[in-house]
């Protein structure tokens, strides 16, 4: 072989694998961690919703949580922290039931109607504990530094 078959073989082999590399660095950055259920911008017939999630790559020492806010709330940026941290399973999908959208009784009435977005959080290990305070109590709070909104949907509470 020549030179210059050899030097063009190279070339070839190097463009092929840079652009393996470069479609697969594009599938990755496809794979963004989102909320999959309930859609943006639905009606919920109730006060509870079950939350699907996928989180493609997570970090090592951080949780991932999901809080809920109010319509009336995003002016003062308080979240209600649900539940406990997500659990996945190894495709990066999580659930979680029972996610509460207002109050319940006679006080819930009056979320009926209300929007709440619902967030997907990235959590450090330094405000796992906040969010777990807050959650156990079933109450407000604003969001930690150490925190990320990740993903939000809108969902309007309706009567069932």
């Amino acid at each position: 072989m020549t030179t210059l078959t050899i030097v063009g073989l190279c070339g070839t082999l190097i463009s092929i694998v840079a652009g393996v590399l470069a479609i697969r660095k594009h599938l990755a950055g496809e794979s963004k961690a989102q909320i999959v259920n309930p859609a943006h911008q639905s009606d919920n017939g109730g006060r509870h919703v079950t939350v699907y999630t996928i989180v493609p790559r997570r970090r090592r020492r951080a949780a991932y949580w999901i809080a809920v806010q109010p319509d009336d709330c995003r002016a003062d940026g308080l979240w209600w922290p649900q539940n406990r941290p997500l659990t996945f399973e190894k495709d990066g999908s999580a659930s979680l039931g029972r996610v509460r959208l207002g109050r319940e009784g006679h006080d819930g009435t009056r979320d009926v109607g209300k929007s709440f977005t619902v967030g997907l959080f990235e959590v450090t290990n330094s405000a796992q504990r906040t969010f777990l305070e807050f959650a156990d109590r079933d109450d407000a709070m604003r969001l930690p530094n150490e925190s990320k909104l990740l993903h939000s949907v809108d969902v309007r509470r309706v009567r069932h």
